[in-house]
């Protein structure tokens, strides 16, 4: 057996049974290879609740993507910082959520603005205390780039944690077809009333009221059938209904951001500048200072660039040029019917900056931008700014006798995965391969 022919199974071994996310297949797996050699395929494998050997482990299109923005980046960045390559992933095997969530991203932009010979970049690696990535244009300018993970407050956490605990408990308590709406609109739960909330979503799921709009403790919680008219809607062919053997439910929650949720911001952006300044990373005209955050899917991106305009106009001479801001999701296009991994973000520069600064070029493995990452099903009404929102779901729809012909389709809607059966020679085909657990991203 040749070199190449071995290597060509090897290559082969990582992808089979995974939905590659593009057009060419040689692509995908070259990025698996690299995540292989950069991690080791015992440790991938090993099955130690790590978030990346849970993506590993996987075979949905949703694993694949992440597997794949990371093995890309890894890829593109090795040859430039390989010694500083090597700390991050050593940082991004931790288990601590907020480490591995900035050595990823200092990974990924380190990449992404590696664009040569127009744009060069390096990762600086985690011992780097005031920026992760410096980025050189063909003019000589240099842009010092510090990422930033704001990803979970702790109330964030609190609202993740809620969110699927009530998930469980409507997964393991529904006995009809329902989708629940829970909206708060003054203030941020306490725990009392969080618990208030469980008790009471257990007594009126088990109803046999399919009609119920109920307040209590501040809280607006709205249940409703699953109609078959909205099947027929939502997957555009009238033989869709929803399949009686199996109870279909979505939930959405929207909660107002804890009263300080500013504050922590903005807390973050000041410890941001008093390290630039503390070890001398001033600005001048051919060096500039951004920072880059990652926000979570979960939080208004406009309420951020809200918080950063503000920031700045307290803080005239921060010696930050401009602050992006970039919020991955798993989204879907209505019009287009089809379900992409977008990213939202903005760009918010300082207002009394000395010259303009220079438009960095970001080249990002997979993915479009989107200007607004809408998450919302049949809710019936418009979320107030300020408020954190999430939904998921599973809906299933019986697509019919199909045996003469017809069409069943598996689709996703921006946390709900509508699950696709139909009948074939009088037996019930229910088109599960490769579906993703969530449509939540795990490490993106």
């Amino acid at each position: 057996m040749t070199a190449t022919k071995a290597t060509t199974e090897l290559v082969r071994s990582y992808s089979e049974g995974r939905i590659c996310p593009f057009e060419n297949i040689q692509e995908f797996e070259n990025a698996l290879i690299e995540l292989v050699t950069s991690f080791s395929e015992s440790w991938l494998t090993s099955n130690s609740g790590h978030p990346l050997q849970i993506l590993w482990a996987r075979k949905d299109i949703l694993a694949s993507i992440e597997l794949a923005y990371i093995g890309c980046s890894i890829q593109k960045i090795k040859p430039v910082s390989p010694d500083q390559l090597r700390q991050n992933i050593k940082l991004l095997k931790n288990n601590d959520r907020g480490t591995m969530a900035g050595a990823v991203w200092e990974i990924i932009l380190a990449a992404a603005f590696h664009n040569p010979p127009d744009q060069k970049s390096r990762l600086l690696g985690p011992h780097r205390r005031t920026y992760d990535v410096d980025v050189e244009t063909r003019d000589g300018s240099k842009t010092r780039i510090s990422v930033k993970n704001f990803g979970q407050s702790e109330k964030d956490r609190d609202f993740v944690v809620h969110f699927d605990s009530i998930e469980k408990i409507i997964k393991h308590s529904i006995i009809r077809h329902i989708q629940i709406i829970i909206f708060r609109k003054d203030n941020y739960p306490s725990p009392q009333e969080w618990a208030s909330l469980i008790r009471t979503l257990k007594i009126l799921i088990r109803s046999n009221n399919y009609y119920m709009h109920y307040l209590v403790n501040g809280w607006d919680i709205s249940i409703t059938p699953l109609t078959n008219d909205q099947m027929k809607k939502l997957t555009g062919l009238d033989t869709a209904s929803l399949y009686e053997s199996k109870s279909s439910s979505t939930l959405f929650i929207a909660l107002p951001f804890y009263k300080n949720e500013n504050k922590n911001i903005e807390s973050k952006l000041i410890d941001a500048c008093s390290d630039l300044i503390d070890n001398g990373s001033i600005e001048s005209n051919e060096s500039k200072n951004s920072l880059f955050i990652h926000l979570p899917e979960y939080v208004s991106l406009e309420d951020y660039v809200d918080w950063c305009k503000e920031f700045f106009l307290k803080n005239p001479h921060a010696p930050i040029s401009y602050i992006t801001l970039l919020q991955p999701a798993y989204a879907t296009d209505p019009e287009k019917d089809e379900s992409f991994l977008a990213t939202n973000y903005a760009v918010i520069e300082r207002p009394n900056k000395p010259k303009p600064i220079n438009k960095l070029k970001i080249e990002l493995p997979i993915g479009k931008p989107a200007n607004k990452i809408t998450i919302s099903f049949n809710i019936g009404f418009e979320i107030p700014k300020h408020h954190y929102t999430m939904q998921s779901g599973h809906i299933y729809v019986d697509y019919g006798d199909i045996t003469r012909g017809g069409k069943m389709k598996v689709r996703y809607i921006n946390g709900i995965i509508i699950h696709a059966i139909a009948e074939i020679n009088r037996e019930k085909i229910f088109l599960s391969k490769n579906y993703p657990s969530t449509l939540r991203l795990a490490l993106l």
